[in-house]
C-alpha cells in the first residue's frame, strides 16, 4: 500500500516537480528493486519516459547509462519492461522526431592514450 502511493506519487502527482537527475535517480531504484516487486512500477517508467521532452529527454537517456552498472537504458527497456505495449510506448516517444529537435547534439569523447 505504500510502495503504491510513493509510486504515485513520485511518478504521477508530482512527476512535473522532479529534475531530470531525480527522475533518472528514481529508474535507476526501480531498476535495482526489480519492475516485477510491484504492478504499477513499469508504467511508472513508462510516465517518467513519456513527460520528458527534448533536452531533457536525451540528458534522462545519458544519466540512465552513466550509472556504470549492468542496469542501464538498454536493460531497462528491453528485459525489465515485460509489457509490449509499454515498452512500445516507450521507444515510440524516444524515436519521435519532434521530441529531439531541441536537444542539444551529444558529444562523446573518446581517447586512446599509449
Amino acid at each position: 500500500h505504500y510502495r503504491t502511493n510513493l509510486l504515485l506519487l513520485l511518478c504521477e502527482w508530482r512527476l512535473a516537480d522532479l529534475t531530470v537527475e531525480a527522475r533518472a535517480t528514481l529508474l535507476h531504484s526501480l531498476m535495482i528493486l526489480k519492475l516485477s516487486a510491484h504492478p504499477q512500477a513499469e508504467n511508472c517508467v513508462r510516465q517518467i519516459f513519456v513527460r520528458t521532452f527534448g533536452p531533457q529527454l536525451a540528458l534522462l537517456k545519458r544519466l540512465c547509462d552513466s550509472k556504470r552498472s549492468h542496469h542501464n537504458l538498454h536493460k531497462l527497456i528491453w528485459q525489465d519492461v515485460t509489457s509490449e505495449s509499454l515498452r512500445r510506448e516507450i521507444l515510440l516517444h524516444l524515436s519521435h522526431p519532434t521530441h529531439w529537435s531541441q536537444a542539444a547534439p551529444e558529444r562523446k569523447i573518446l581517447s586512446d592514450v599509449d
